[in-house]
């Protein structure tokens, strides 16, 4: 007789656990101990976490057996979907658990990259400022009141008293030259 018909079903097992079967338990524990284990591991990436929460996961199997379904194919991804759901609160409660130095560190790092950003964008918003200074009064205007304040073009000529056709002229010429301008700075640093 093939011994893999002989085995017990998982809803069989189920139904034994709720009867208070403790060999019903120890036949599912070493049929899925090994892959809850690395379901565990896989989320927390640290083997004593991932024992800890195999454990954690047979006792909420044995706690809350008579409340599970007991239907083919259901016991094993309720017992993986435990140990994941498991694991993510773990690495929750852990990285609340951050030391004090740790956190100092972070937010001196933290700190550091904001300064560096905020430089670098200081050092943009004056080369677009110095750029923009090479534009007519006029031209300046309209860039200024489309790219800084959102309007558009029909919304420029109603604003400023001038025609649309204008508005697209001066616009189309400042863009062109801001262009050539980008280009030759660009061919300064090549």
């Amino acid at each position: 007789m093939n011994p893999a018909l002989s085995q017990p079903s998982d809803e069989a097992l189920l139904l034994a656990m709720v009867r208070g079967q403790e060999d019903a338990f120890d036949i599912v524990y070493s049929r899925y101990a090994r892959v809850v284990m690395s379901v565990a591991y896989r989320v927390v990436h640290d083997a004593d976490a991932a024992a800890e929460i195999t454990q954690t996961t047979f006792m909420r199997l044995w706690e809350r057996a008579p409340r599970i379904e007991s239907r083919p194919g259901y016991l094993r991804p309720w017992l993986l979907t435990v140990a994941r759901n498991a694991g993510i609160d773990w690495l929750r409660l852990h990285k609340r658990e951050l030391s004090v130095r740790e956190r100092t560190v972070a937010d001196a790092r933290d700190q550091q990259v904001d300064v560096e950003e905020a430089a670098i964008l200081s050092e943009q918003h004056a080369s677009a400022r110095d750029l923009l200074q090479t534009l007519s009064d006029e031209q300046r205007q309209i860039v200024e009141l489309a790219f800084f304040g959102g309007l558009t073009q029909a919304q420029i000529a109603q604003t400023t008293g001038v025609p649309l056709g204008t508005v697209k002229s001066r616009l189309r010429l400042a863009m062109k030259h801001l262009r050539a301008q980008l280009s030759a700075d660009a061919g300064e640093y090549q």
